[in-house]
């Protein structure tokens, strides 16, 4: 999400292991979208040559210059929009992918909390809460990053150095297909 928030990732990447592209706002919803429009969608062009993925082509994972593809947004309403966008336009043209577990998604720390022992990351305000009710645990300041672009270089390490991230998985494709098409497709009154 935005220059300030790849500049951060750049910094703190595996260059041998780790890529990442930046979005301007928000992607299309590709189930509103015809393929020409998608196809000239510079961002979608991009993600597409970068990962080696072909709309219209079955994913072949030798073919693949990474084996996940993660998302990782603000941790807000539009960071979510923005990762439900990002989901549908890859089960719209490689369900395939979420079969083999390959879509996740990041989730960065809302909290930052400097301690005398060092630093502590929450991701939610529970975390947080349960952090302060450790009596082992002296906190000398909290940090709250409203976006990517605020997190400090030990943080984008501490959401980059996983390994796993959290799997978005499909059980029934046709069934999610369905779904996709009755919450974002071009026929409303299936919504109402």
């Amino acid at each position: 999400e935005g220059d300030s928030a790849i500049g951060g990732l750049r910094s703190a990447r595996d260059k041998l292991n780790q890529g990442g592209i930046s979005l301007k706002g928000k992607p299309m919803n590709v189930t509103q979208a015809t393929i020409k429009d998608v196809l000239a969608n510079q961002e979608f062009a991009d993600i597409m040559a970068s990962i080696g993925l072909t709309i219209g082509e079955r994913v072949d994972p030798e073919k693949l210059r990474y084996r996940k593809v993660v998302f990782l947004a603000d941790s807000d309403v539009d960071g979510g929009h923005i990762n439900t966008l990002l989901t549908i336009f890859f089960f719209t043209y490689w369900p395939e992918l979420f079969q083999m577990g390959m879509v996740q998604i990041a989730k960065a720390p809302l909290f930052e909390v400097l301690t005398d022992s060092g630093t502590i990351y929450a991701e939610t305000d529970k975390e947080l809460e349960d952090i302060k009710k450790k009596p082992s645990v002296k906190i000398k300041e909290i940090h709250r990053n409203k976006g990517l672009g605020e997190m400090s270089p030990e943080a984008w390490k501490y959401v980059l150095s996983r390994k796993e991230f959290t799997k978005i998985t499909v059980d029934d494709i046709r069934a999610s297909q369905d779904m996709l098409n009755v919450c974002f497709g071009k026929e409303s009154q299936f919504r109402k």
